[in-house]
């Protein structure tokens, strides 16, 4: 299916971007193992991917499209990583909106 191939293709893009740029202080946080110290330093999240080793939220991974007056609901999906990547510029395809996450303490 063409979306499934391009969700694959622009999440693949986001942990690569993660392996080579925010490594390896992002991965020991999210995955380090004290009982597999060398798994967070040999693995990448595109392995991990490409592997089915990653837990997704329920209709997760996917690509949001938005319309005018459009949002997404508060949530808490359990995950340790969230990657939000626009796919259009601010001020020119759109306006207002904005993403917020909050202390697990919060209700």
């Amino acid at each position: 299916e063409t979306s499934t191939f391009l969700e694959e293709r622009i999440l693949k893009r986001a942990l690569r971007y993660i392996d080579q740029e925010l490594c390896p202080t992002v991965k020991n946080t999210l995955f380090g193992n004290p009982a597999r110290p060398s798994l967070s330093h040999t693995v990448s999240l595109v392995e991990l991917f490409e592997n089915d080793q990653l837990t997704w939220s329920t209709r997760e991974p996917a690509i949001n499209v938005y319309h005018k007056g459009g949002y997404f609901d508060i949530h808490k999906d359990q995950q340790a990583l969230t990657i939000l990547l626009p796919l259009s510029t601010r001020d020119v395809d759109f306006t207002g909106g904005g993403t917020a996450f909050w202390a697990q303490s919060h209700p």
